[in-house]
Protein backbone atom coordinates (compact mmCIF):
# COMPACT_ATOMS: atom_id res chain seq x y z
CA UNK A 1 0.00 0.00 0.00
CA UNK A 2 1.47 3.42 -0.94
CA UNK A 3 2.09 5.95 1.80
CA UNK A 4 1.75 9.70 1.99
CA UNK A 5 5.07 11.47 1.48
CA UNK A 6 4.33 14.42 3.73
CA UNK A 7 7.98 15.24 4.40
CA UNK A 8 8.85 15.36 0.71
CA UNK A 9 5.71 17.33 -0.10
CA UNK A 10 6.36 20.00 2.51
CA UNK A 11 10.00 20.40 1.51
CA UNK A 12 8.97 20.86 -2.11
CA UNK A 13 6.14 23.23 -1.17
CA UNK A 14 8.39 25.48 0.90
CA UNK A 15 11.07 25.57 -1.79
CA UNK A 16 8.52 26.55 -4.43
CA UNK A 17 6.09 28.68 -2.43
CA UNK A 18 8.01 30.38 0.39
CA UNK A 19 6.63 33.77 -0.58
CA UNK A 20 3.05 32.48 -0.68
CA UNK A 21 3.53 30.65 2.64
CA UNK A 22 4.69 33.80 4.44
CA UNK A 23 2.04 35.96 2.80
CA UNK A 24 -0.69 33.61 3.97
CA UNK A 25 0.41 32.88 7.53
CA UNK A 26 3.08 35.40 8.53
CA UNK A 27 2.17 38.60 6.61
CA UNK A 28 4.34 40.89 8.75
CA UNK A 29 7.44 38.88 7.80
CA UNK A 30 6.32 38.75 4.18
CA UNK A 31 5.98 42.54 4.10
CA UNK A 32 9.55 43.06 5.32
CA UNK A 33 11.18 40.76 2.74
CA UNK A 34 12.53 42.11 -0.53
CA UNK A 35 10.97 39.63 -2.97
CA UNK A 36 12.79 41.15 -5.94
CA UNK A 37 15.79 39.14 -4.68
CA UNK A 38 15.43 35.37 -4.84
CA UNK A 39 15.48 33.58 -1.45
CA UNK A 40 18.33 31.11 -1.04
CA UNK A 41 17.67 27.71 0.51
CA UNK A 42 20.58 26.72 2.75
CA UNK A 43 19.89 22.99 2.87
CA UNK A 44 23.44 21.68 3.01
CA UNK A 45 24.43 24.28 5.59
CA UNK A 46 21.47 23.34 7.74
CA UNK A 47 22.33 19.64 7.60
CA UNK A 48 25.73 20.48 9.06
CA UNK A 49 24.12 22.53 11.83
CA UNK A 50 21.77 19.69 12.79
CA UNK A 51 24.48 17.09 13.35
CA UNK A 52 24.22 15.27 16.64
CA UNK A 53 20.52 16.00 17.13
CA UNK A 54 17.85 13.31 17.21
CA UNK A 55 15.45 14.19 14.42
CA UNK A 56 12.40 12.15 13.44
CA UNK A 57 9.60 12.83 11.00
CA UNK A 58 9.85 16.55 10.64
CA UNK A 59 11.03 19.00 8.03
CA UNK A 60 13.48 21.81 8.64
CA UNK A 61 14.19 24.48 6.07
CA UNK A 62 16.65 27.35 6.35
CA UNK A 63 16.30 30.27 3.96
CA UNK A 64 18.43 33.34 3.42
CA UNK A 65 16.25 36.29 2.50
CA UNK A 66 16.93 40.01 2.05
CA UNK A 67 14.94 42.73 3.77
CA UNK A 68 13.51 45.82 2.16
CA UNK A 69 15.91 48.01 4.16
CA UNK A 70 18.85 46.28 2.47
CA UNK A 71 19.86 44.01 5.35
CA UNK A 72 20.05 40.23 5.13
CA UNK A 73 18.26 37.82 7.45
CA UNK A 74 17.98 34.08 7.75
CA UNK A 75 14.60 32.54 8.42
CA UNK A 76 14.35 29.06 9.88
CA UNK A 77 11.04 27.44 9.00
CA UNK A 78 10.32 24.29 10.94
CA UNK A 79 7.43 21.97 10.08
CA UNK A 80 6.50 19.18 12.47
CA UNK A 81 4.44 16.13 11.38
CA UNK A 82 4.48 14.05 14.52
CA UNK A 83 1.42 12.06 15.51
CA UNK A 84 2.15 12.52 19.22
CA UNK A 85 3.98 14.88 21.53
CA UNK A 86 7.70 15.29 21.17
CA UNK A 87 9.06 16.35 24.53
CA UNK A 88 12.34 17.38 22.90
CA UNK A 89 10.71 19.67 20.33
CA UNK A 90 11.27 23.05 22.00
CA UNK A 91 14.79 22.17 23.08
CA UNK A 92 15.64 21.13 19.53
CA UNK A 93 14.37 24.43 18.12
CA UNK A 94 16.40 26.29 20.74
CA UNK A 95 19.54 24.39 19.73
CA UNK A 96 18.87 25.04 16.03
CA UNK A 97 18.32 28.71 16.74
CA UNK A 98 21.53 29.34 18.66
CA UNK A 99 23.59 27.25 16.21
CA UNK A 100 22.32 29.34 13.30
CA UNK A 101 22.99 32.59 15.17
CA UNK A 102 26.47 31.38 16.07
CA UNK A 103 27.18 30.26 12.48
CA UNK A 104 25.97 33.40 10.67
CA UNK A 105 26.11 36.13 13.32
CA UNK A 106 22.86 37.56 11.97
CA UNK A 107 19.27 37.85 13.24
CA UNK A 108 17.27 34.60 12.94
CA UNK A 109 13.52 34.05 13.05
CA UNK A 110 12.35 30.58 13.99
CA UNK A 111 8.84 29.61 12.89
CA UNK A 112 7.11 26.42 14.00
CA UNK A 113 4.31 24.93 11.91
CA UNK A 114 2.67 22.00 13.65
CA UNK A 115 0.94 19.35 11.57
CA UNK A 116 0.01 16.92 14.35
CA UNK A 117 -3.66 16.13 15.12
CA UNK A 118 -3.59 17.00 18.86
CA UNK A 119 -5.34 20.37 19.44
CA UNK A 120 -3.93 20.64 22.96
CA UNK A 121 -0.26 20.42 22.01
CA UNK A 122 0.93 23.98 21.29
CA UNK A 123 4.60 24.44 22.23
CA UNK A 124 5.67 28.02 21.59
CA UNK A 125 8.76 28.54 23.77
CA UNK A 126 11.83 27.01 25.32
CA UNK A 127 12.93 28.11 28.78
CA UNK A 128 15.34 26.80 31.37
CA UNK A 129 16.66 28.21 34.64
CA UNK A 130 19.37 27.20 37.08
CA UNK A 131 20.57 29.29 40.05
CA UNK A 132 19.36 32.54 38.57
CA UNK A 133 20.70 31.82 35.07
CA UNK A 134 17.87 31.79 32.52
CA UNK A 135 17.64 30.98 28.81
CA UNK A 136 14.46 31.62 26.88
CA UNK A 137 13.26 31.41 23.27
CA UNK A 138 9.72 32.21 22.15
CA UNK A 139 8.70 31.51 18.56
CA UNK A 140 5.55 32.03 16.45
CA UNK A 141 3.47 28.88 15.98
CA UNK A 142 0.97 27.90 13.31
CA UNK A 143 -1.28 24.94 14.16
CA UNK A 144 -2.57 23.50 10.88
CA UNK A 145 -5.61 21.74 12.33
CA UNK A 146 -6.87 25.16 13.50
CA UNK A 147 -7.47 25.85 9.80
CA UNK A 148 -9.82 22.89 9.32
CA UNK A 149 -12.99 25.05 9.67
CA UNK A 150 -11.61 27.22 6.84
CA UNK A 151 -11.13 24.42 4.32
CA UNK A 152 -13.51 25.91 1.77
CA UNK A 153 -11.77 29.27 2.06
CA UNK A 154 -8.36 27.63 1.62
CA UNK A 155 -9.52 25.76 -1.48
CA UNK A 156 -10.85 28.94 -3.08
CA UNK A 157 -7.87 31.12 -2.18
CA UNK A 158 -5.71 32.48 -4.99
CA UNK A 159 -2.68 31.65 -2.85
CA UNK A 160 -1.29 28.30 -4.02
CA UNK A 161 0.09 27.45 -0.60
CA UNK A 162 -3.48 27.56 0.72
CA UNK A 163 -4.29 24.72 -1.67
CA UNK A 164 -1.31 22.76 -0.34
CA UNK A 165 -2.59 23.18 3.23
CA UNK A 166 -6.08 22.13 2.14
CA UNK A 167 -4.63 18.97 0.59
CA UNK A 168 -2.79 18.16 3.83
CA UNK A 169 -5.89 18.70 6.00
CA UNK A 170 -7.96 16.50 3.69
CA UNK A 171 -5.24 13.83 3.91
CA UNK A 172 -5.56 13.85 7.70
CA UNK A 173 -9.31 13.31 7.42
CA UNK A 174 -9.37 10.56 4.79
CA UNK A 175 -7.87 7.11 4.23
CA UNK A 176 -5.80 6.07 1.21
CA UNK A 177 -8.63 3.85 -0.01
CA UNK A 178 -11.47 6.30 0.66
CA UNK A 179 -13.41 7.43 -2.42
CA UNK A 180 -13.75 10.79 -0.70
CA UNK A 181 -10.00 11.32 -0.97
CA UNK A 182 -10.07 10.65 -4.71
CA UNK A 183 -12.93 13.13 -5.17
CA UNK A 184 -11.18 15.77 -3.08
CA UNK A 185 -7.97 15.34 -5.09
CA UNK A 186 -9.86 15.81 -8.35
CA UNK A 187 -11.61 18.88 -6.97
CA UNK A 188 -8.32 20.49 -5.94
CA UNK A 189 -6.77 19.77 -9.34
CA UNK A 190 -9.84 21.21 -11.07
CA UNK A 191 -9.37 24.40 -9.06
CA UNK A 192 -5.86 24.65 -10.50
CA UNK A 193 -7.20 24.35 -14.03
CA UNK A 194 -10.01 26.83 -13.37
CA UNK A 195 -7.53 29.51 -12.33
CA UNK A 196 -6.04 29.71 -15.80
CA UNK A 197 -2.53 28.91 -14.61
CA UNK A 198 0.25 27.98 -16.98
CA UNK A 199 1.11 24.35 -17.68
CA UNK A 200 4.25 24.55 -15.51
CA UNK A 201 2.37 26.19 -12.64
CA UNK A 202 -0.31 23.50 -12.69
CA UNK A 203 2.17 20.62 -12.85
CA UNK A 204 4.32 22.19 -10.12
CA UNK A 205 1.42 22.44 -7.67
CA UNK A 206 -0.02 19.08 -8.76
CA UNK A 207 3.22 17.34 -7.80
CA UNK A 208 2.89 18.61 -4.23
CA UNK A 209 -0.82 17.78 -3.94
CA UNK A 210 -0.14 14.34 -5.43
CA UNK A 211 2.35 13.62 -2.65
CA UNK A 212 -0.09 14.85 -0.01
CA UNK A 213 -3.15 12.94 -1.21
CA UNK A 214 -1.79 9.48 -2.07
CA UNK A 215 -4.45 7.03 -3.27
CA UNK A 216 -4.76 3.28 -3.17
CA UNK A 217 -3.94 1.52 -6.44
CA UNK A 218 -7.57 1.05 -7.45
CA UNK A 219 -8.51 4.64 -6.74
CA UNK A 220 -5.37 5.86 -8.46
CA UNK A 221 -6.58 4.26 -11.70
CA UNK A 222 -10.03 5.84 -11.33
CA UNK A 223 -8.42 9.18 -10.56
CA UNK A 224 -6.41 9.02 -13.77
CA UNK A 225 -9.52 8.19 -15.82
CA UNK A 226 -11.30 11.25 -14.48
CA UNK A 227 -8.22 13.44 -14.78
CA UNK A 228 -7.97 12.49 -18.45
CA UNK A 229 -11.62 13.43 -18.98
CA UNK A 230 -11.05 16.70 -17.17
CA UNK A 231 -8.17 17.59 -19.45
CA UNK A 232 -10.25 16.74 -22.50
CA UNK A 233 -13.00 18.99 -21.16
CA UNK A 234 -10.47 21.81 -20.64
CA UNK A 235 -8.91 21.09 -24.04
CA UNK A 236 -5.40 20.85 -22.55
CA UNK A 237 -2.86 18.05 -22.37
CA UNK A 238 -0.76 18.41 -19.26
CA UNK A 239 0.37 14.80 -19.33
CA UNK A 240 3.71 15.01 -17.48
CA UNK A 241 2.02 14.19 -14.20
CA UNK A 242 0.16 11.24 -15.76
CA UNK A 243 3.41 9.77 -17.06
CA UNK A 244 4.99 10.16 -13.61
CA UNK A 245 2.01 8.45 -12.00
CA UNK A 246 2.39 5.53 -14.36
CA UNK A 247 6.07 5.23 -13.51
CA UNK A 248 5.35 5.43 -9.78
CA UNK A 249 2.67 2.76 -9.99
CA UNK A 250 5.13 0.55 -11.79
CA UNK A 251 7.70 1.09 -9.04
CA UNK A 252 5.14 0.27 -6.35
CA UNK A 253 4.14 -2.94 -8.08
CA UNK A 254 7.76 -3.85 -8.59
CA UNK A 255 8.61 -3.36 -4.92
CA UNK A 256 6.09 -6.07 -4.03
CA UNK A 257 8.02 -8.74 -5.93
CA UNK A 258 10.83 -10.73 -4.36
CA UNK A 259 13.49 -10.48 -7.09
CA UNK A 260 14.61 -8.21 -9.93
CA UNK A 261 12.67 -9.86 -12.74
CA UNK A 262 9.57 -9.94 -10.59
CA UNK A 263 9.93 -6.23 -9.86
CA UNK A 264 10.35 -5.39 -13.53
CA UNK A 265 7.42 -7.55 -14.58
CA UNK A 266 5.30 -5.89 -11.93
CA UNK A 267 6.16 -2.51 -13.40
CA UNK A 268 5.38 -3.71 -16.92
CA UNK A 269 1.97 -4.99 -15.88
CA UNK A 270 1.17 -1.79 -14.01
CA UNK A 271 2.08 0.35 -17.03
CA UNK A 272 0.10 -1.88 -19.40
CA UNK A 273 -2.87 -1.65 -17.05
CA UNK A 274 -2.61 2.13 -17.00
CA UNK A 275 -2.45 2.24 -20.81
CA UNK A 276 -5.50 0.01 -21.18
CA UNK A 277 -7.43 2.04 -18.61
CA UNK A 278 -6.65 5.34 -20.30
CA UNK A 279 -7.59 4.08 -23.76
CA UNK A 280 -10.81 2.53 -22.51
CA UNK A 281 -11.75 5.77 -20.76
CA UNK A 282 -11.20 7.72 -24.00
CA UNK A 283 -12.17 5.36 -26.80
CA UNK A 284 -13.98 2.38 -25.31
CA UNK A 285 -12.82 -1.26 -24.91
CA UNK A 286 -9.61 -2.24 -26.69
CA UNK A 287 -9.58 -4.99 -29.31
CA UNK A 288 -7.95 -8.29 -28.36
CA UNK A 289 -5.33 -7.90 -31.11
CA UNK A 290 -4.23 -4.54 -29.69
CA UNK A 291 -4.02 -5.98 -26.18
CA UNK A 292 -1.94 -8.86 -27.46
CA UNK A 293 0.40 -6.47 -29.24
CA UNK A 294 0.71 -4.36 -26.08
CA UNK A 295 1.61 -7.44 -24.03
CA UNK A 296 4.61 -8.01 -26.28
CA UNK A 297 6.18 -4.66 -25.32
CA UNK A 298 8.68 -5.34 -22.53
CA UNK A 299 10.88 -2.25 -22.54
CA UNK A 300 9.87 -0.12 -19.54
CA UNK A 301 10.80 3.20 -21.18
CA UNK A 302 8.70 2.29 -24.23
CA UNK A 303 5.72 1.47 -22.01
CA UNK A 304 6.15 4.78 -20.18
CA UNK A 305 6.11 6.60 -23.55
CA UNK A 306 2.94 4.73 -24.47
CA UNK A 307 1.29 5.95 -21.25
CA UNK A 308 2.06 9.47 -22.42
CA UNK A 309 0.73 8.69 -25.91
CA UNK A 310 -2.69 7.71 -24.52
CA UNK A 311 -3.27 11.36 -23.65
CA UNK A 312 -1.92 12.69 -26.95
CA UNK A 313 -3.50 10.52 -29.65
CA UNK A 314 -6.84 11.42 -31.23
CA UNK A 315 -7.95 7.84 -31.94
CA UNK A 316 -7.24 4.26 -30.98
CA UNK A 317 -5.96 3.71 -34.52
CA UNK A 318 -3.36 6.43 -34.03
CA UNK A 319 -2.30 4.75 -30.80
CA UNK A 320 -2.03 1.46 -32.69
CA UNK A 321 0.43 3.04 -35.12
CA UNK A 322 2.53 4.30 -32.22
CA UNK A 323 2.42 0.85 -30.65
CA UNK A 324 3.67 -0.75 -33.86
CA UNK A 325 6.71 1.54 -33.87
CA UNK A 326 7.64 0.49 -30.33
CA UNK A 327 6.64 -3.20 -30.32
Amino acid sequence: MPRNDFDGAWKTALDRYLQEFLALFFPAIHGDVDWSREPEALDSEFQQLSRGLRVRRHVDKLFKVHLRDGQAAWVLIHIEFQARHDEDFTHRLFVYHYRIVDRYQRPVTTLAVLGDPDPAWRPDRYQAEQWGCKVWLKFPVLKLIDLAPRLDELERSENLFALVVAAYLHALKTRLGAVTRKDVKLRLIRRLYDRGLSRNEIISCFEVIDQMLVLSQDLSLKFRYELTKMEEEKKVRYITSIERLGREEGRQEGRQEGHQEGREEGRREALRSAIGSFLEARFGPMEASLLEQLSSVRDLDSLARLVKSTALVDSVEEFGEELKRLA
